[in-house]
C-alpha cells in the first residue's frame, strides 16, 4: 500500500512525498521524497499526487510551480516499491 502527500519543508517549500506499508496499512516506513522542486508557498496548494503501480513500477504524477514558477506537471517512478524516485520528467502545462 502506498500513500503520497505535499509535505511542508524548511521555508515553506511544498515537495511530495511516498510513504509504504508492507502489512497492509498498520505500519508505513518513513517518507521518501520524490524530487527537490523547490516550490516555496505559505499556504496548501489544493492539488494532490496521483499514484499508478503497473507490473514492479510505481509512478507518481503531481502538479509543481517550483523555481521557475511555472505550473507544470512532474512525473517520477520507482523501481523499488516506493524506496527510491531517481528520474523525474516534466512538461509545462498549456
Amino acid at each position: 500500500m502506498y500513500v503520497a502527500w505535499r509535505k511542508v519543508f524548511a521555508g515553506d517549500v511544498r515537495d511530495m512525498v511516498v510513504s509504504t506499508s508492507r502489512d497492509g496499512g498498520g505500519t508505513f516506513a518513513p517518507e521518501v521524497r520524490v524530487a527537490d522542486d523547490g516550490w516555496q508557498l505559505r499556504g496548501c496548494p489544493d492539488s494532490g499526487p496521483a499514484l499508478v503501480q503497473s507490473g514492479g513500477r510505481l509512478y507518481i504524477a503531481w502538479l509543481t510551480e517550483g523555481r521557475e514558477h511555472l505550473s507544470r506537471i512532474q512525473l517520477s517512478w520507482s523501481d523499488d516499491q516506493g524506496g527510491a524516485f531517481p528520474r523525474s520528467r516534466r512538461g509545462l502545462l498549456r
